[in-house]
């Protein structure tokens, strides 16, 4: 995970919270990022793999920054970070082109639907 983009910020823009998710204890991190599902039921809909390869630490990311983002900029921020943090784990553990295609396409699914649906997380907190 240490290669994956984290959005960091300074310490005056989280107040007392840590400024990205290397900071935070696991206790914060488990209260606030889970995995790619939005829990529960849906957790079976929206799988941390695609096509057998995790992108669960993408998803931890993407939630971390959920938790703690306020703006419009900070949401679009968090949801590019996610394709782009998908995409990495991708081109790092994917061998063959066409499975490359493959994930890439479930995560570019994945992307739209937080970019164009996640408003309520993001916002409603």
């Amino acid at each position: 995970m240490n290669n994956l983009m984290l959005g960091l910020r300074t310490a005056n823009d989280y107040g007392d919270q840590p400024c990205n998710i290397y900071e935070a204890s696991q206790d914060m991190l488990d209260d606030c990022a889970g995995g790619c599902g939005p829990g529960g039921i849906g957790d079976m809909l929206v799988p941390d793999r695609m096509w057998f390869l995790s992108v669960k630490p993408a998803c931890r990311v993407h939630d971390w920054m959920y938790t703690w983002g306020v703006t419009k900029e900070d949401k679009k921020l968090a949801d590019d970070m996610f394709l782009e943090n998908m995409e990495f784990i991708i081109d790092l553990k994917t061998r063959w082109t066409w499975l490359r295609v493959l994930r890439k396409n479930r995560a570019y699914k994945y992307y739209l639907a937080v970019s164009e649906g996640g408003d309520k997380s993001f916002f409603d907190k």
